[in-house]
């Protein structure tokens, strides 16, 4: 009787389940706000003219804090990130 039981309640689980399918989400790197205040970030069109709402991928730089030793290295390091085409910076800060 106990079997039974349980296997009802799985069958049953499994019907609800496929009744209601996943909600559909939308990746974070679709999501642009004013949260996010970065030049590379906010809307500034890439080498190839595209906007940041309007893009699909990201493409981030990992950041080393080594890198950011004076205020010209962190504008050379933003200029080559737009010439090559990346889209978010991700910086290490200790």
């Amino acid at each position: 009787m106990r079997r039974t039981g349980a296997i009802f309640l799985i069958l049953t689980g499994l019907l609800v389940a496929a009744w209601f399918p996943p909600q559909e989400t939308v990746a974070p790197a679709a999501v642009v706000g004013p949260a996010r205040s970065s030049n590379l970030a906010a809307g500034s069109p890439g080498p190839r003219g595209e906007g940041a709402s309007r893009r699909a991928e990201v493409r981030a730089l990992w950041v080393v804090r080594h890198t950011l030793a004076s205020p010209q290295s962190i504008d050379r390091l933003i200029k080559e990130a737009l010439e090559n085409g990346y889209t978010d910076l991700i910086v290490q800060v200790r």
